[in-house]
């Protein structure tokens, strides 16, 4: 018996074994119950990624082999095999950066508006693009450094100041009102994990109830 390990939503899915027999195996299962129902599994768009080790693995849809890969984009996440933040933190940063130079100067570098309307856009677009998806992000100081400045960059385009004019970014965010967007990451990734435990006690609690 080989136990089913995967994650869904809508028509995308991932499938998790630790051996290559059984990701095989599991994925034979989920083909069988797809072509059913008169679906059938897009061979081009699905890969294979072994995570930690540097391993060539073969796993076939009806004699198709999957082509291999180190990156993936799932759900928007980028996966990388060696578990690293890197590729997903430069892509998020490089998203969260076209909206602030599409806005920089049409926007930001307006004077006619408001500062108070720059740091919504700051608090409900540009924060929620860079940082989405940091409940599960692990991060070093080196990439820490990089959301940093990046949050840091909106927000001295937003005050009309450079680096050049030396004033601590504990000062920009003050007079904005705003909090260090590392702290932002932290509280997502606490009440992540609070969500967690809850469901997890949820899960005990009917089991109980059900003896």
């Amino acid at each position: 018996m080989v136990s089913l390990s995967e994650c869904a939503f809508a028509d995308d899915l991932m499938i998790c074994a630790e051996r290559e027999k059984d990701l095989q195996t599991n994925l034979e299962l989920w083909n069988a119950e797809i072509e059913i129902r008169n679906l059938k599994i897009n061979v081009a768009k699905s890969k294979v990624m072994v995570i930690g080790k540097n391993v060539k693995e073969i796993i076939k849809i009806n004699n198709n082999e999957l082509e291999q890969v180190n990156i993936y984009k799932y759900l928007g996440i980028m996966i990388q095999r060696e578990g690293s933040m890197e590729a997903k933190l430069n892509e998020r940063i490089n998203k969260a950066l076209k909206i602030y130079h599409t806005m920089s100067k049409a926007f930001l570098g307006n004077k006619k508006i408001r500062r108070k309307s720059n740091v919504i856009v700051y608090k409900t677009i540009f924060r929620p693009t860079l940082i989405y998806g940091s409940e599960g992000w692990v991060l070093s100081n080196r990439l820490k450094s990089k959301i940093h400045a990046a949050g840091m960059k909106f927000l001295r385009k937003v005050k009309g100041i450079t680096r050049r004019d030396k004033i601590r970014n504990d000062i920009v965010r003050s007079e904005l009102g705003v909090e260090p967007i590392l702290h932002r990451v932290e509280v997502q990734q606490l009440r992540w994990f609070g969500d967690l435990n809850r469901s997890e006690a949820d899960k005990k609690t009917k089991s109980s109830g059900l003896q």
